[in-house]
């Protein structure tokens, strides 16, 4: 199976808790998950720090697609959620 790679740019502190609150949020659903669903592949995931050029970004690298839909799904809500916020 190839890895899937995500890539986030994260340009300050509101991005990092961001980022935060969609990982313990991606734990969460893994947790639940592996109750519900035994027999599935446990989620694994590396994280890691790039320069993009212009800054620093976030490359997670996950070993299962549908785990990368999943965390991407979490994010992207987070984002939404803070944008009808302000």
């Amino acid at each position: 199976m190839s890895e899937v790679i995500v890539r986030l740019n994260i340009e300050g502190e509101e991005d990092t808790e961001r980022l935060m609150t969609a990982l313990d949020s991606f734990a969460l659903w893994c947790e639940n998950r592996s109750v519900t669903h035994p027999d599935d592949v446990p989620a694994e995931f590396m994280m890691t720090t790039e320069h993009n050029g212009r800054g620093l970004r976030r490359k997670l690298i996950f070993a299962d697609q549908e785990h990368a839909s999943q965390f991407l799904r979490l994010w992207e809500t987070k984002a939404f959620e803070e944008a009808i916020a302000s």
